[in-house]
């Protein structure tokens, strides 16, 4: 076997060491660029997830606001029916009232004949019917022309009354005008309830509205955490795969020192004692030579 003389070893050694040397500084350089866009990349992934957080906080408390809208919008709902079921109540005590007053004014009689305030009864009945009723055209016009006709009836009734005060022996019921109070009382109630459920309504809908945007947003927010994530994963693999060509490099670095100690060594013993003593003497330097450089490690 012939065995290279240290010079040539030391030649071609010094050209592949300087040439990994070169390129485990580009490595460094790589590495160091790399890790600070890491870093931003941490940072912005990290921002969006406090957005995020931030976000759904909003949500859920905008979701409480109208889920008390709600609540307060079926409060009223429920108060309406209990006004609608009085107000039946009290149309049918007007119908009871309304039937006494024809059997006592003679059972058949024309509408002529009846009493006043039995037709400002039907009138009032009749404007409450179409202020709580949600009529067709058609109805609404019957309506009107029967509101019409009963105020002709009550002023010819009105006449009539003055000559029938002396013979009639039945007066007006008492609590006649106690119904009527009650009757427009519930009215303006339900009007002021389907005024306030409209206002809820309304509310419910903006707010409503408001939470999607807030849900488009976080939708927008995931898609650009997962935009980050996945740049942020490549940019791993990247600091991987040179950091591992950098472990190769420092390993040849270390076997091309072990195989020329090793060279240096078996030269020596086979040379000459003087030619051993100066073989040494050039290994020591060249030993020295790569102790001065140090120890070849990745920046990290």
């Amino acid at each position: 076997m012939v065995v290279p003389s240290p010079a040539d070893l030391s030649l071609e050694a010094e050209r592949e060491e300087e040439a990994d040397r070169l390129r485990l500084r580009a490595i460094e350089r790589q590495l160091s660029g790399l890790k600070d866009r890491r870093r931003g990349l941490v940072d912005r992934v990290q921002a969006i997830a406090s957005q995020q957080r931030e976000l759904y906080d909003r949500r859920q408390a905008a979701q409480a606001e109208v889920d008390a809208l709600r609540a307060d919008h079926a409060r009223i709902g429920d108060r309406m029916t209990e006004l609608r079921a009085e107000r039946d109540v009290a149309r049918q005590r007007t119908d009871s009232e309304l039937h006494r007053r024809r059997e006592r004014v003679g059972g058949r009689a024309s509408s002529v004949d009846l009493d006043p305030a039995a037709i400002r009864r039907e009138i009032v009945e009749l404007e409450l019917h179409q202020q709580t009723q949600s009529l067709s055209v058609t109805e609404e016009n019957a309506l009107l022309a029967r509101l019409r006709q009963r105020t002709k009836d009550l002023s010819a009734a009105e006449a009539r009354a003055v000559v029938r005060a002396g013979r009639d022996p039945h007066p007006p019921t008492a609590g006649a005008p106690e119904v009527r109070s009650l009757a427009e009382r519930i009215a303006l109630e339900l009007e002021a309830g389907r005024d306030e459920r409209s206002r809820l309504l309304a509310e419910i809908g903006s707010r409503v509205e408001g939470i999607r945007g807030v849900v488009a947003e976080m939708r927008a927010k995931g898609s650009a955490r997962a935009a980050l994530a996945a740049e942020l994963d490549a940019l791993s693999s990247e600091i991987a795969a040179l950091e591992q060509e950098g472990r190769t490099l420092l390993e040849r670095t270390r076997v091309r020192r072990e195989d020329a100690r090793r060279t240096v060594e078996t030269y020596t013993r086979s040379s000459p004692e003087p030619a051993r003593e100066i073989a040494a003497g050039e290994a020591d330097a060249r030993l020295d030579e790569l102790r001065k450089r140090g120890k070849l490690t990745l920046g990290g």
